[in-house]
């Protein structure tokens, strides 16, 4: 590849915006709720009335949310309850009230813009009212909550926070059940609830060593090392307690999907944890487990080609998500698949084989995520990059991707379809129309070279890598309105995809040493080719932009692989 339950709710409302005038940094102020209601990808909305004044954040102050920002969270308490949604507050949709402006208060008003807390229409900071009210798919609790609800307003926005204001209900319940869940009259809890602690989700390095022996000598298809990965794979699917997929056969068997494709033999190994509520649907995670049998380059004395973070490293990625799933005391709401493809390097034929032949309905899976080429480095400057394709395909996925990344700390950026070059098995996905999503972290140094070995793959960002896909399929599994297709970026590319590659080719210039010298001249000229279209703005974006932006981020590609081989740890 290339680039490639729910008995009572508890809701988190991570507001930034209240009482400054009589307190320190960091203080947690516990308040009363008055009534919140929360419905699945529809509503969520929380009142607090007080019978003396809220003290609000002082005009001018570090904590004025018209400065500062806030941000809005509603959680669960419980573990594998409703869950939880978290929305910034940006500076700009807030204005304060009296004269001078916030004296007497702050209003946030939503400006239908996802990243900038568009979802939430209103929120108001008064002397003795606080409230806030999001609508819409972005609002990712799924009721019935299986305990008390939490409450957080804090403030400033994408810090620890300063001040928080926090409720907890609790109360009295109206209504707690998958379609809503309303609560009343609750007091002023003694301290702030706390969220449910997330699952450790983290990749297992002992699968890692076991997919990369040279024993397997590459893991290519239709080999002796192959057929071990096989049985690793279905080792630990059956370990965690998945179920085979291929509901025509038993034992071993039914974990394996067979096939013969223009030329090529190979073996697609796919298991099933079953939802508890829909489990003919599905979220569908994807990695290839091939490898080569023979490298872009080799060294005297190692001629095996390991594909470490390509992509033995996405294997074990999704297997660790799988564990963490099938570890829930009550699974997420529709099934997850855990699929790893064979005969990716030669043409993409696993996945191309089970699109034409699928042991589920392509309609009944909701979304496919893909990983290939995780936990590499493409320069020291640019480590904290990855890279998220094709997301645009599914109606809702982006805010959702979103979502599941605001709990990492990588910088995770999302590029169009096109930017995959149609090199991983995300694009068989595509084509079928099924919302797709690929993690990549692009074409680096040690790609298809007898150095992609274990000692490259920076773990750190693995880890993040594999949070990052957990949240995520949880969200998609448990969602009340999942993603429809809605095909790739028309134009193939836009503005957007324009400003994030020449983000992260400028930052990348600070190891322009390490390129050959005409390489680095290379490499300048086309950073300021793709500096003069963003510079030119959106309004100016045409087809020939296009093209340019293409053909310069293919080259910058090939650059980078001419690089030495470096996991730069």
């Amino acid at each position: 590849m290339q680039l490639h339950g729910r008995n009572a709710i508890r809701v988190l409302c991570a507001l930034g915006v209240i009482g400054w005038a009589a307190t320190a940094r960091g203080v947690d102020l516990p308040i009363p709720a008055k009534v919140t209601v929360v419905k699945g990808a529809r509503l969520a909305k929380f009142v607090s009335k007080s019978d003396t004044s809220f003290s609000l954040p002082a005009p001018g102050s570090p904590d004025d949310p018209t400065t500062a920002g806030a941000e809005l969270t509603f959680f669960d308490t419980g573990a594998d309850g409703a869950g939880s949604a978290t929305f910034t507050l940006d500076a700009s949709g807030w204005t304060g009230l009296g004269n001078p402006p916030g004296v007497s208060g702050y209003k946030y008003k939503g400006k239908n813009d996802v990243t900038a807390g568009g979802a939430c229409t209103s929120v108001q900071i008064k002397g003795s009212v606080i409230k806030a009210v999001c609508k819409g798919t972005e609002v990712t609790l799924q009721p019935p909550f299986v305990a008390t609800e939490g409450i957080f307003l804090a403030l400033p926005a994408g810090t620890t926070a300063s001040l928080r204001y926090c409720a907890e209900l609790g109360g009295t319940e109206k209504k707690n059940d998958a379609t809503a869940m309303k609560r009343k009259d609750a007091s002023a809890p003694l301290v702030c609830p706390q969220p449910p602690q997330p699952p450790v989700v983290a990749p297992d390095p002992n699968d890692l060593d076991e997919l990369t022996d040279d024993a397997l000598q590459g893991r290519n298809n239709n080999t002796p090392g192959s057929i071990t990965a096989q049985n690793i794979l279905i080792r630990e699917l059956q370990e965690m307690g998945a179920t085979g997929l291929n509901s025509a056969q038993t034992g071993d068997d039914a974990f394996k999907q067979p096939f013969v494709r223009t030329g090529s033999t190979g073996v697609n190994i796919m298991g099933v944890i079953t939802g508890s509520e829909l489990p003919n649907e599905y979220v569908m995670i994807g990695a290839h487990y091939d490898h080569l049998g023979t490298c872009r380059t080799v060294e005297v004395g190692d001629t095996v080609c390991n594909g470490a973070t390509d992509d033995a490293a996405g294997v074990v990625a999704a297997l660790a998500i799988g564990r963490g799933i099938a570890a829930l005391p009550t699974p997420p709401r529709r099934s997850v698949i855990l699929a790893f493809w064979d005969v990716e390097e030669d043409g993409l034929k696993g996945s191309a084989h089970y699109i034409a032949n699928p042991l589920v309905p392509l309609a009944s899976t909701v979304t496919y995520i893909n990983y290939d080429i995780q936990g590499s480095n493409l320069l020291p400057s640019i480590k904290n990059f990855t890279f998220g394709v094709g997301s645009e395909t599914g109606a809702g996925l982006v805010a959702l991707v979103n979502q599941a990344a605001s709990g990492i700390t990588l910088d995770l950026r999302l590029l169009s379809t096109v930017f995959g070059q149609f090199r991983s098995d995300y694009i068989n996905f595509v084509v079928a129309a099924v919302p797709t999503v690929f993690f990549s972290d692009s074409t680096g140094p040690c790609y298809h070279t007898n150095n992609d070995e274990v000692a490259v793959v920076d773990f750190t960002k693995l880890d993040q890598q594999t949070r990052l896909g957990y949240d995520l399929t949880i969200s998609l599994a448990d969602a009340a309105s999942p993603p429809t297709f809605a095909g790739q970026t028309p134009g193939l590319a836009s503005f957007a995809d324009a400003m994030i590659i020449n983000e992260v080719i400028t930052t990348g210039l600070a190891d322009l040493s390490l390129f050959a010298p005409a390489d680095q001249t290379a490499l300048q000229q086309i950073q300021a080719e793709i500096a003069a279209i963003v510079a030119d703005g959106a309004g100016n974006f045409d087809s020939n932009d296009v093209s340019t932006l293409l053909n310069d981020t293919a080259g910058v590609i090939d650059l980078l692989t001419r690089t030495a081989c470096d996991g730069f740890l």
